[in-house]
């Protein structure tokens, strides 16, 4: 149902962070998992193209990544992007 891209290890911590593109809506979240596991918990949410997560530097568990809100015509279907911006989640 998704393909991961755009993996970023935590340099303090055993985490991945990364892109989950979502094949039935052209969405994609940012998504947080263990090294050594496979539980994938989704850490952004909505009708948006978020990518390229990147752990802040330190111990903190800090995100940037960018995102941008999907445009849909009357009958749902994609339309176009909205301008990108650069975001910051504290997941602590």
């Amino acid at each position: 149902d998704f393909r991961i891209r755009h993996v970023h290890l935590h340099p303090g911590r055993e985490l991945i962070a990364a892109t989950v593109f979502h094949a039935d809506s052209l969405r994609s979240n940012i998504g947080v998992l263990p090294l050594r596991g496979s539980e994938l918990t989704e850490i952004t949410e909505g009708d948006s193209f978020d990518q390229f997560p990147r752990w802040s530097p330190g111990d903190k568990r800090r995100i940037v990544f960018q995102s941008a809100g999907i445009g849909r015509n009357a009958a749902g279907q994609f339309a176009g992007l909205a301008p990108c911006e650069i975001h910051a989640l504290d997941l602590d």
